[in-house]
């Protein structure tokens, strides 16, 4: 029981962002790099994105997202709602 719990953890912390994964992840890679927010419409002020990127990879991962929400994919910063996927 206590390894299923583990594993689950390990690989809970993507699951939590799904939402932002699916609108700001454009190439489907399971990261979110600074230029796919800018693509989607958002506006990334300095040093937000690197505050939000913990692990300081150049990306976020699912937890790094939704832990980054209030300051980086909030409505002030990203007002579009449409999708720039085909």
């Amino acid at each position: 029981m206590k390894k299923l719990i583990v594993l689950t953890l390990l690989f809970a912390p993507n699951a939590f962002a799904n939402k932002y994964m699916d609108r700001f992840d454009l190439d489907d890679d399971g990261f979110i790099l600074k230029r796919e927010i800018t693509l989607s419409g958002c506006v990334v002020r300095a040093g937000t994105f690197e505050h939000a990127d913990k692990n300081n990879d150049g990306r976020l991962n699912g937890k790094e997202a939704n832990d980054a929400v209030a300051y980086l994919f909030n409505k002030r910063r990203c007002p579009k709602k449409e999708s720039i996927r085909g």
